[in-house]
């Protein structure tokens, strides 16, 4: 069991790492359409992770499955959400019906939530658990339920590469925007064939059934997409800093909003870190210490 504990450990410290970035380009970065949606792009693997870690680690097969249909919020809406960030970065979204567009994108996912979430036309009738040395494993044979579950991500994971290798493309050659889009061409490749090996090819297989571990890899892209707006200001446009002359009052506002932000990051660590200690370490009650994390958050 030791294995499945560890697991539970990895996807709660992805849940943290998408929190912290989400909020971090909330401060950092300018209020656009690429930055909003990248936002809700780690929102949703926040959810996807933060659900499979308690998941994987609660007791019963019955709250299992509940955490399982909780986690649609994030991987339910994180590919449509992924395509659509794609296609505003490659400038394609402007060449676009934007109405047919957006019920392209999200119908999808107004359908896994209507089928999957808790209390979902599906929802726990689509699992069925077993305990594994890695946690609790689906082994439910494949149906039609199943199926779409697993074209769902195939379905916007090849356009969206399509569009970056077009964009690509297009870059002026030796660039430091083209570099940067190799680099995250290659990085969105690798969790993603990493996805299909041990999240879609068991089940369409029906061999023995591995974690479900794409929402660990999909760190790489994340990241990258982070550090490269951090150090370059590519992909994502950083909050530009202007120097004016301003009112002692008006200083004093700006000085006080800033304080709120670093008080609002203390408490979300100290949410996070007390949810860590409370369930995951001391092995306290899920209700207890996630109602005492959600009162500090």
């Amino acid at each position: 069991m030791k294995y499945a504990f560890i697991l539970s450990i990895t996807f709660y410290v992805c849940s943290c790492f998408y929190a912290i970035f989400g909020s971090y380009l909330i401060v950092n970065n300018e209020n656009n359409k690429a930055n909003r949606l990248f936002v809700l792009l780690t929102s949703s693997m926040a959810i996807w992770s933060f659900a499979y870690s308690i998941a994987n680690s609660v007791p019963t097969a019955e709250e299992n499955a509940f955490w399982r249909c909780m986690s649609v919020f994030g991987w339910g809406v994180f590919y449509s959400i992924l395509l659509h960030f794609i296609l505003v970065l490659t400038n394609t979204e402007e060449r676009l019906n934007k109405r047919l567009m957006l019920v392209v994108l999200y119908l999808p996912a107004v359908i896994n939530i209507i089928l999957y979430a808790p209390f979902g036309y599906l929802a726990e009738k689509q699992y069925k658990v077993v305990q594994t040395d890695f946690g609790w494993i689906d082994k439910l044979p494949m149906d039609m339920g199943k199926l779409w579950i697993n074209l769902y991500p195939i379905i916007f994971v090849i356009p969206s590469i399509i569009l970056l290798i077009r964009w690509r493309r297009e870059l002026e050659p030796h660039s430091l925007m083209k570099r940067q889009a190799t680099i995250f061409l290659i990085t969105v490749l690798f969790p993603f064939f990493v996805g299909g090996l041990t999240d879609i090819l068991p089940d369409i297989l029906g061999i023995e059934a591995f974690p479900k571990v794409a929402a660990i890899f999909i760190t790489l892209p994340v990241t990258m997409l982070f550090l490269a707006s951090k150090r370059y200001g590519v992909f994502l446009e950083k909050r530009k800093e202007v120097i004016i002359y301003r009112e002692t009052e008006e200083v004093a506002d700006s000085s006080r909003l800033r304080l709120f932000e670093t008080a609002a990051a203390i408490f979300t660590i100290g949410a996070l870190g007390s949810f860590f200690a409370g369930y995951f370490i001391a092995g306290g009650d899920l209700a207890h210490e996630l109602s005492l994390a959600l009162v500090v958050l």
